[in-house]
């Protein structure tokens, strides 16, 4: 890492890496779930393609209260516009034996993030 971008600071958890790159944090958490798009490069570096992310945030959302995984989501969304059916189909087929509804419900459970813009929230609801 330290050879292809500025590493200020590394802590080495359980199950991820953190480190501090321009005032950022950036995590590498170990994630068992497989893909369902092909893994992109960018620089030598391995990273998912956005609709994998957008599933990753949507299966996050049920494991911990992050504020930046519905802006992230909502971003994804908005810019892409997959189709809900297709979503909860791969969301399934990613993260098999969970169920997508209770996940979705965590994302859209505003109360848990009491600072999200309107607009932020409108766009999540579409996945309804």
């Amino acid at each position: 890492m330290n050879r292809l971008f500025p590493v200020e600071n590394e802590t080495h958890l359980e199950d991820n890496i953190d480190f501090i790159m321009w005032g950022s944090k950036v995590s590498f958490v170990f994630f068992p779930f497989h893909n369902i798009l092909p893994v992109e490069k960018f620089q030598g570096v391995n990273f998912a393609a956005d609709y994998d992310l957008f599933l990753n945030k949507i299966y996050v959302a049920g494991r911990r209260i992050d504020p930046k995984d519905p802006y992230d989501a909502a971003f994804l969304f908005e810019k892409y516009q997959w189709a809900k059916k297709k979503i909860k189909m791969d969301f399934e087929k990613k993260f098999p034996h969970q169920s997508y509804e209770i996940y979705l419900g965590a994302l859209l459970n505003f109360d848990d993030y009491p600072e999200l813009e309107t607009d932020v929230k409108e766009i999540l609801l579409k996945l309804l």
